[in-house]
């Protein structure tokens, strides 16, 4: 493990980081095209929020902290494996992905359950920005998922694939890549 940290701190000292795409500014081709305000002005869960997509692949926890640790050199943000806390974001970050990678994954998400605690198939967000969101409020998950393959959710977006963006539990030691998400603390 002090391997690890030492590789995941002289990377990012070294600035050894790829680029964050904040989706809602220069995402698509206008700015906000996918990344609305509700009819209040109310934000609908990711303006300033930037996603960084992880291409190494790692098992979740190696991937859970290359992005956690990033906060050590930049504190004025907050990092978790992207959290889809409103359905707007997670629409919005598939079609990214989409226009983006094309055919991409299976990557993590920052969705897990706790076995080992007697919660199979009880998912929640690791590190939701506020803790009532930790509870899911939608799901996009498979036919027959969750299906008590794992701890850990993944997805993959593919225009020809029929399972385009939709979420599967799966082991948290597969060797998977992963997003990124930071937001302004």
């Amino acid at each position: 493990m002090k391997i690890k940290l030492t590789l995941y701190l002289s990377l990012f000292l070294q600035g050894g980081l790829s680029s964050w795409t904040n989706i809602c500014q220069n995402g698509f081709h206008t700015q906000n095209d996918c990344c609305k305000m509700d009819i209040n002005g109310v934000d609908m869960g990711m303006e300033r929020h930037e996603y960084e997509v992880m291409t190494d692949k790692r098992d979740y926890d190696d991937q859970r902290s290359s992005c956690v640790f990033q906060s050590i050199t930049d504190p004025a943000h907050n990092y978790q494996l992207v959290t889809l806390e409103s359905r707007k974001e997670y629409t919005c970050v598939m079609k990214w992905l989409l226009k983006e990678k094309g055919n991409f994954g299976p990557f993590y998400i920052g969705l897990k359950a706790d076995s080992a605690d007697f919660m199979k198939n009880f998912f929640e967000w690791e590190f939701p920005i506020r803790l009532e969101d930790s509870v899911m409020s939608y799901t996009a998950w498979a036919p027959a998922a969750p299906r008590g393959a794992g701890d850990c959710v993944y997805s993959q977006v593919g225009e020809t694939l029929s399972t385009n963006g939709l979420w599967f539990d799966n082991k948290c030691t597969d060797l998977l890549p992963s997003i990124c998400e930071r937001y302004p603390k």
